[in-house]
């Protein structure tokens, strides 16, 4: 069955020559819940790839973090069959933030926003989590 939207955004993406996305429509048995394990598992039966990296909408990655990566892949395919990388994560404490040029630009400036308390690393402890959030 077509999705009209997914149609559209489709042809829009294959019009710029992108060509490497899978699109799919996944419909909730109980809409009121997010199923966000049903979704991602969905979305790697479909890779291609020997690693994935696994980000929320919200994550804006480092611009140099796929240079990084690059750098270090034969580090990284040597243990890959058994660990699972993770990278740290910061949220803003007393502003939204509205673009990209306000994000800290080095480590320099994300530890000034940590020392100043406009910034925080998020889900770092054992003693942080969400006790209401469930991915079930």
């Amino acid at each position: 069955k077509e999705y009209p939207p997914c149609v559209r955004f489709a042809a829009e993406q294959r019009a710029k020559g992108r060509l490497n996305f899978v699109l799919g429509v996944v419909h909730a048995a109980d809409p009121s819940l997010y199923p966000a394990n049903l979704l991602r598992n969905i979305a790697l039966s479909y890779v291609r790839t020997t690693l994935v990296f696994m980000l929320d909408i919200d994550l804006i990655p480092d611009p140099g973090f796929y240079p990084f990566l690059l750098s270090r892949k034969q580090w990284i395919e040597e243990r890959s069959g058994d660990h699972v990388f993770t990278i740290p994560a910061f949220q803003f404490l007393d502003q939204t933030v509205t673009s990209v040029d306000a994000l800290p630009s080095d480590r320099g400036e994300l530890m000034r926003g940590i020392e100043g308390k406009r910034v925080k690393p998020i889900l770092s402890g054992e003693d942080e989590y969400w006790e209401a959030f469930s991915c079930l």
